[in-house]
């Protein structure tokens, strides 16, 4: 009876040794799994500190390509104001003037061409009003300016100068061109205080005038006729039937006024070996452009000339857009017409 117990005794102290035994293989392998843990979470933490570093070093590393670049374009623009661009081709590229007066200067950020809500209109208008206290008289009194105004200014603020004199201003013209604006073909925008806020149609020349403005660049580029401003020709558009309400300028007006005024206007087919070829020659181009880049709706466009493989666009309703170089892929699907131009014999 004694043996049994001291065996029954033994037998439970060999098992608890063994309960004791796992109790800490179990302990070890948690705490093994815990630094396991700890070691990937201490990595992970190395890593992305490293990654932000790298980040912010990115960063600066672009804002400063970006102030070299603003810098570079500066200094090209000034080079481009002395002397002609010349095309691959070696011809003298028809440039626009570089005398442009001091309200086509950039202050804003320019966004696409877009048709907005008023609701939208006001609420853009109101964040540009936070930002730039110039914009606050605009926004204080909405109600005394055309819709058409109010949205063309939230995608171009740089109208700013032109809306603030919209309502002193209205159905007048006023200045005459300058000698630069003789040279080649010139840049023309639609809202220039010198003609901007004559009556045309519905609106304005600035809001709906970019036919006339269009082929007044290619009458004075080809002819220097000093008279053919784009108030000249959208007075002859009004009074000849080539407005069309709600609508815009007529196609016909390309050729059938620049015949008015002893310029051959004649429509050729899209193709950029056709529009390289009248470019070659010296004849510009006007385009009729779908929505796009260019317009939310319709618009027109001068196609000056060519620097290497790409084309040089005058847009009578955007600086910005005007002073960029466009490749044949991304205007064609845009283009809707195309004219060619040149001197009637």
């Amino acid at each position: 009876m004694l043996q049994e117990q001291q065996r029954e005794e033994l037998r439970r102290k060999k098992l608890k040794k063994r309960k004791e035994e796992l109790r800490r293989r179990r302990r070890r392998k948690q705490r093994a799994k815990e630094l396991f843990c700890l070691c990937i979470c201490v990595a992970m933490l190395v890593l992305i500190v490293a990654l932000v570093r790298r980040g912010i070093s990115s960063k600066k590393q672009d804002v400063s390509e970006v102030v070299a670049a603003s810098e570079s374009a500066s200094t090209e623009q000034q080079a481009d104001a002395a002397e002609p661009k010349v095309s691959a081709t070696g011809e003298i590229a028809q440039v626009q003037s570089q005398a442009l007066p001091n309200y086509y200067e950039k202050k804003y950020m320019v966004g696409s061409p877009a048709h907005y809500s008023m609701e939208e209109i006001q609420t853009r208008l109101k964040n540009l009003a936070d930002r730039y206290p110039e914009f606050q008289t605009i926004y204080d009194h909405m109600d005394q300016y055309p819709e058409a105004l109010l949205n063309n200014l939230c995608c171009n603020p740089n109208m700013l100068d032109f809306a603030l004199g919209y309502q002193e201003n209205y159905d007048t013209t006023s200045g005459t061109l300058e000698a630069s604006e003789l040279d080649g073909i010139p840049l023309f925008i639609q809202w220039d205080k010198r003609w901007g806020y004559d009556a045309y149609g519905n609106d304005v020349i600035g809001l709906s005038g970019c036919g006339p403005t269009c082929l007044s660049m290619i009458v004075i580029g080809l002819t220097k006729n000093q008279e053919a401003t784009p108030d000249k020709l959208a007075d002859y558009a009004t009074e000849h039937g080539y407005y069309e309400q709600n609508s815009g300028t007529k196609w016909s007006f390309m050729d059938e006024v620049a015949a008015v005024y002893g310029v051959q206007g004649y429509y050729i087919y899209l193709s950029k070996d056709n529009m390289q070829e009248e470019l070659s020659q010296g004849h510009p181009l006007v385009c009729a452009m779908r929505s796009g880049d260019f317009t939310s709706q319709g618009h027109f466009i001068v196609i000056a000339g060519m620097e290497g493989d790409k084309f040089l666009v005058h847009d009578p309703n955007s600086i910005e857009r005007s002073q960029q170089l466009w490749d044949y892929d991304t205007l064609q699907y845009q283009i809707s017409a195309i004219w060619a131009f040149k001197v009637a014999q």
